[in-house]
């Protein structure tokens, strides 16, 4: 019988009956408070130590400079990519097979950026030769699940930094002195030009917001076109993030110090003093409501409105080395777990805090993610690769995920656009127009754009993007139908692109190209027939 509790015969029949003494139970109580359910020691599902020899690693690779180096993991689980900072690519599945592995291009390759869209079917990538020592060889380009390059070009300067949207619509690059946009089939879709290196860049999922920041300018959102929504300065911003729905952006800035949350119009909605601290990490949900923040010795998490919801402390003190460093912190889409590298370990925290689970292996933990609900977790350390499945999660998919592979976007909404002639006079007015199966009153955002990569050029065209606003109107024929006039003056002769996005979901969307040529031009070639 619990000793909180008293038995005493009762008059009637000697039968017992229990009293409590509260003294003793308020003691259990106590005791009992501090109990505390350990966390689950993680046990990896399988590993994989990829930078053997039997992966086809090349003879003019370094082997002091074959160690893993990058890591992504898709939101469903399914797909990881990592890499190594010597140019080699492993794509594996979740039971731990390489699908494919690849090298880059040039020899003595170095790969400087590494971004696996959340889908999992498209890696955006940037890397670089060693020779000549003056002026090695750099590019940038995309691949698909399969290993496909799907488009690459040559890039002036280092590109260090990339993002992609979630279906590989957009990917966008950072280099030293601009910022550029393509899309899935390679086509140069803007510019921005850069006054320093980028330092951090981020792209919403849907590919509709771009933020960047720069060395010695201010923190820049970018609209779909490239068009800049707003620039603020901050101090020595070293970190950066927007929330998967681009409506809120954390940023690191004042040398580690604070912490400024802002809305995709620019407005800051709260700062944070942070405490005497070596690095700040921060990431976000999907929908921005839970900022986790990593800080020397602690990890908290603060929702959108900055009210602090949960401190985790911890003695490590585990730095943030390079640009080119893995994460050391992820957070599940759906803001329910954070896996936060440690040393040799790493953790796993739930939505409150609690540490849930942990892993520990000899060599230290350089980097992890982890996918959208939480189930499914990897890291690496130099040589190795780890999966882990999350006893404690509801296994599921994220809102309005799609699980057939071949389609990003429902097929039954479309844009089209009617056939274009083959050429247009430069500075004429270019009327556009499609069937639809979008509802009437919707906006469709119609983008013309040069087709082609400007980055340092000395001498640029007046306009290298214009964007028109229409609305979706009934037809009798039985499509809905939508048209827009685009003036192209002053624009430059030669190859452009036409697009028409769905305003509210740009993975809908239609492209042709056009050709612009000059009255002069035109001209020239009338009288040589003659």
């Amino acid at each position: 019988m619990c000793f909180a509790c008293r038995s005493l015969k009762t008059k009637k029949g000697g039968k017992m009956k229990l009293k409590y003494d509260m003294r003793a139970l308020g003691l259990l109580m106590i005791m009992t408070s501090f109990i505390i359910i350990p966390a689950h020691a993680l046990s990896p599902l399988w590993i994989s130590s990829l930078t053997g020899t039997d992966q086809n690693i090349t003879s003019f690779q370094d082997t002091d400079s074959h160690f893993l180096n990058y890591l992504a993991i898709s939101e469903d689980g399914k797909n990881i990519v990592t890499g190594t900072y010597d140019g080699s690519i492993y794509f594996i599945n979740e039971t731990g097979a390489v699908l494919w592995n690849k090298t880059a291009l040039y020899d003595t390759s170095y790969t400087n950026s590494l971004r696996l869209s959340s889908n999992g079917n498209y890696i955006a990538f940037s890397d670089s030769g060693s020779a000549p020592a003056s002026n090695p060889p750099k590019k940038i380009g995309l691949m698909n699940k399969a290993g496909e390059a799907l488009w690459n070009y040559s890039a002036r300067t280092f590109i260090f930094h990339s993002a992609i949207s979630s279906n590989g619509s957009r990917s966008v690059f950072g280099s030293h002195d601009n910022i550029s946009c393509f899309d899935i089939n390679g086509s140069f879709l803007w510019n921005h030009p850069v006054k320093s290196p980028v330092t951090s860049l981020d792209i919403s999922e849907d590919g509709v917001y771009t933020i960047a920041a720069t060395e010695q300018g201010p923190v820049v959102c970018l609209n779909i076109s490239g068009s800049v929504l707003w620039e603020h300065e901050f101090s020595n911003v070293n970190e950066m993030k927007i929330s998967g729905d681009g409506n809120y952006i954390c940023i690191s800035g004042d040398s580690f110090r604070t912490l400024y949350y802002l809305d995709n119009k620019g407005e800051i909605l709260w700062n944070r003093t942070m405490p005497d601290t070596d690095v700040v990490i921060c990431e976000l949900s999907h929908s921005g409501d839970n900022i986790v923040v990593r800080t020397t010795g602690a990890v908290s998490c603060y929702d959108r409105y900055g009210n602090p919801k949960w401190q985790y402390n911890t003695s490590s003190r585990q730095p943030l080395v390079h640009t080119l460093s893995p994460q050391i912190m992820s957070l599940s889409k759906n803001g329910s777990y954070s896996v936060i590298a440690t040393g040799q370990s790493f953790i796993l925290l739930n939505k409150t805090g609690y540490e849930t689970g942990n892993f520990s292996c000899e060599d230290s933990i350089s980097g992890v993610d982890i996918s959208y609900d939480g189930s499914d977790i990897v890291a690496i350390n130099n040589k190795k690769l780890f999966f882990f499945r999350n006893p404690d999660s509801e296994r599921g998919t994220r809102p309005g995920f799609i699980k057939n592979e071949m389609q990003d976007f429902p097929k039954i909404l479309k844009i089209e656009i009617d056939p274009l002639n083959q050429e247009y006079y430069a500075g004429d007015m270019l009327i556009v127009s499609g069937n639809t199966t979008l509802a009437e009153g919707e906006d469709i955002r119609v983008l013309f754009y040069r087709n082609a990569f400007v980055s340092g050029m000395k001498i640029r065209p007046e306009k290298t993007s214009t964007e028109v606003m229409t609305k979706v109107v009934t037809n009798k024929s039985g499509f809905n139908r939508w048209s827009a006039a685009i003036n192209t003056t002053g624009f430059w002769a030669g190859e452009n692109i036409v697009a028409a996005y769905c305003n509210k979901d740009p993975g809908i969307n239609s492209g042709q190209k056009v050709v612009l040529i000059s009255k002069e031009q035109k001209t020239a070639l009338e009288i040589d027939e003659k």
